[in-house]
């Protein structure tokens, strides 16, 4: 992908946007498929997402996404045809990016780094990463809660992401998910 980059290639260019935004944003790999071009603050590095359920909420991308945005949206118009839809990702003869596609992609990018990993693996490690630097949901502009960690010394967003859990602080685990399994 790199190399794809270094020489210029829209596809290899957006699917460096593609990585950055999943891992810095924890978009779902259907959330960033369907991002709109207009869904995109450049100004206050948010991202704007339709998720499950029709529930829209705005979730910040770190700098890193944001410069890899900015090199996709410079190259998009050379995949763009003039019926392209106004999504933000394209897939190589300009229509949407279709999901499959991106998750090759998410698993092609993953396995050149030595574990190949979908592309929910990638919203776990930014969770993991967001709760290891002491944020909670609250903080991080989404509106999901985080989830409480396994009771095990290994799990697999650490296997993953290659954080451990952080052991002295206190993560909000919602109320629904505090009852046992019986419903009590």
């Amino acid at each position: 992908m790199a190399e794809g980059v270094a020489e210029g290639d829209p596809i290899a260019i957006r699917d460096v946007a593609l990585v950055e935004l999943l891992y810095a944003s924890g978009l779902r790999i259907s959330e960033a498929c369907g991002l709109g071009l207009r869904d995109v603050d450049f100004d206050r590095s948010t991202v704007r997402v339709l998720g499950k359920g029709g529930k829209e909420r705005t979730v910040p991308m770190g700098a890193p996404a944001r410069r890899a945005l900015d090199a996709w949206v410079a190259v998009r118009a050379r995949v763009a045809k003039p019926e392209s839809p106004p999504l933000m990702f394209l897939g190589a003869r300009g229509g949407a990016l279709d999901p499959r596609v991106a998750r090759r992609v998410i698993h092609a990018a993953t396995a050149a780094g030595g574990l190949s990993v979908g592309p929910h693996a990638l919203r776990h490690a930014m969770a993991t990463h967001l709760l290891a630097g002491g944020r909670t949901s609250e903080r991080s502009g989404t509106s999901e809660p985080m989830p409480p960690w396994p009771r095990r010394s290994v799990t697999p967003m650490s296997v993953t992401s290659g954080c451990e859990p952080p052991s002295n602080r206190r993560i909000r685990v919602p109320e629904k998910l505090r009852r046992d399994p019986a419903g009590r």
